[in-house]
């Protein structure tokens, strides 16, 4: 995928941009990708539905549960290596795909989920035109995206390292737009663990800038077993939930969906159509 630093292939869970559900058990960070695929799943029913960027893969596999076939993509080997030897069925697949270049036939799919996937493009023109393309006339697009307000407040550029951008609610209504796209439901998703005001506050400050890019950093280089140990230990570290929020302890029903103030949510989700619909 264009914008994506090669390092983020790795299987590195802590820097938030492919899950190990293992690892981050019981924490705010998977409660929330969980909702999402939730929402999605709730969205998009029966069919045949296209997972971008599906990272390791357990999101495709609770879309499978409602959709008559779940295809995983994404653009890093070891991922899909990982997903396929852990979900793979006959119902859930997965390949290595880019997602400016999926390589399936036109109009293949009737919904497409792209959860957490927009932010890390730097050509959204192209992502748009390929998801338009793969989805079938009568299909329809599940897409989300990180509250540039609560996750970098008062930055020009994201915290962290491999997004290229994070929208505003008007920006993400707009890129959907003016990139021919109808939007039918639009809600946000917060935490009562950490809400968006506090995740807001505390990033406003030096000390989680610093840690996250020393996360994004240095961890993908540690030894995948050093890696795994310390995600284990992370969420029971005292001052951990301060330092780093999203690694709180939390349960499902810590995360909801609202859909008034959604300018103050942690996220984004949006469903929407073909415009020529």
């Amino acid at each position: 995928m264009a914008g994506i630093d090669l390092e983020v292939q790795r299987m590195s869970a802590f820097t938030g941009e492919r899950i190990d559900p293992e690892l981050a058990r019981g924490t705010e960070i998977l409660e929330l990708h969980l909702a999402r695929y939730r929402f999605a799943a709730d969205a998009v029913g029966a069919g045949r539905v296209l997972d971008i960027a599906c990272g390791t893969g357990y999101g495709t596999n609770l879309l499978a549960d409602v959709a008559d076939l779940a295809v995983g993509a994404d653009i890093s080997n070891v991922a899909i290596e990982h997903a396929n030897r852990t979900y793979a069925s006959f119902k859930c697949s997965f390949v290595q795909a880019d997602t400016l270049r999926l390589g399936f036939a036109d109009g293949v799919f009737d919904a497409v989920v792209s959860l957490e996937t927009v932010e890390h493009v730097d050509d959204s023109e192209s992502y748009f035109g390929e998801v338009a393309r793969v989805l079938g006339d009568q299909g329809i697009l599940v897409i989300s995206a990180p509250n540039r307000e609560v996750h970098s407040p008062g930055r020009d550029t994201p915290i962290h390292r491999w997004h290229c951008f994070e929208p505003t609610l008007d920006e993400f209504q707009s890129l959907l737009v003016s990139n021919g796209f109808a939007v039918r439901t639009l809600v946000g998703q917060i935490s009562t663990v950490g809400s968006g005001a506090q995740l807001q506050q505390t990033r406003k400050g030096r000390a989680i800038p610093a840690v996250v890019s020393l996360g994004q950093h240095v961890l993908p280089r540690v030894p995948d077993v050093a890696q795994r140990a310390f995600l284990r230990m992370l969420p029971a570290v005292p001052g951990v939930g301060r330092l780093l929020p999203s690694y709180r302890r939390a349960s499902p029903e810590d995360v909801v969906i609202v859909k008034s103030d959604i300018s103050r949510a942690t996220n984004f989700l949006a469903v929407c159509t073909k415009m020529s619909q």
